[in-house]
């Protein structure tokens, strides 16, 4: 019998013995996943900030906007129509107005890079500042686009694109007008 009682006392540390070693480990393990969770959840703040880094935000939109903007033409007459389809495309893309210009300067013809050169790095980053710039400089006025509006010819388009590019024509000339004659007033 004493020995019967000795061996489960034995037995008995035994158990205590492997529980304590169990509960031991259990602890290890819940440090160790705390401390793993902690370090997920400073990687994922890393990761949010990197994502909200102007590079990032116009990387992400750059590759989207690459292949949906369109260049710059040649003919300084057609920057009229190129503004107004690239407000439409960063409105419809929710293209952060901060970003906007920096989209844009990868498009422009080297003559307008080069001209752009100029500018000081607050008027590179804003749009309005870009185009108004390029328009004095192409000399595109009310005048220009009347002249241009008045030579039109049909060629070899259809009625329906000769139509639409007279319109724009038209009111690219009433555009400029209106501009001017704000300038005029807020001169005078």
């Amino acid at each position: 019998m004493q020995q019967q009682t000795a061996e489960r006392q034995d037995e008995l540390e035994l158990r205590k013995a492997e529980v304590r070693l169990q509960e031991q480990q259990a602890n290890e393990d819940l440090v160790l996943r705390r401390a793993e969770a902690v370090q997920l959840r400073e990687r994922d703040n890393q990761l949010a900030e990197r994502e909200q880094s102007l590079i990032a935000q116009t990387k992400r939109f750059g590759d989207v906007m690459k292949y949906v903007l369109p260049r710059m033409p040649t003919d300084p007459g057609e920057l009229m129509n190129i503004w107004d389809t690239c407000e439409n495309l960063w409105n419809l893309y929710e293209v952060p107005d901060q970003l906007r210009a920096k989209l844009l300067l990868p498009l422009l013809t080297p003559k307008a890079k080069v001209l752009i050169s100029r500018l000081d790095t607050t008027a590179l980053a804003d749009v309005k500042q870009i185009k108004q710039f390029l328009l004095n400089e192409f000399c595109l006025t009310s005048r220009e686009y009347r002249a241009r509006f008045n030579a039109a010819g049909r060629g070899d388009e259809t009625y329906a694109l000769f139509t639409s590019r007279l319109k724009k024509s038209c009111g690219n000339f009433t555009c400029v007008a209106v501009n001017v004659k704000i300038l005029m007033n807020w001169q005078i």
